[in-house]
């Protein structure tokens, strides 16, 4: 597996600060898929079902993230990006109520009674 970038991107001042509004927008929050634990001081040690703030997804491979579940100032950092899934919670293509996949139809009475007999 390829490196981690050595930059941070964005800073973590700005964005905690809210001065990057651009980054902000463009970013997307998703649940950490599995662990990982951080081997170098620019990665980021998730756990499976954190909340993860995504900022940016790099080509090789990995993604800067900042950890909400954790409190400690050094929340943010790479992570490999199997880690998140690819496609932002606000975003879904699911439908907020999916719709059945077939209607059900209401039995006649000869069926029911014929359902009746063979489960008893």
């Amino acid at each position: 597996q390829a490196a981690a970038p050595t930059h941070s991107a964005p800073a973590a001042d700005a964005v905690g600060s809210g001065a990057k509004a651009t980054d902000e927008e463009k970013s997307w929050s998703a649940r950490a898929l599995s662990t990982f634990e951080a081997t170098g001081t620019n990665m980021l040690t998730v756990h499976t079902g954190d909340l993860l703030q995504v900022y940016e997804q790099h080509g090789s491979g990995w993604t800067y993230a900042k950890n909400l579940s954790l409190t400690s100032p050094s929340n943010f950092g790479w992570i490999p990006s199997w880690i998140v899934p690819t496609q932002p919670m606000e975003e879904s293509t699911e439908p907020d109520h999916p719709q059945p996949l077939a209607q059900a139809r209401p039995l006649s009475a000869a069926a029911a009674a014929s359902q009746a007999q063979a489960a008893a």
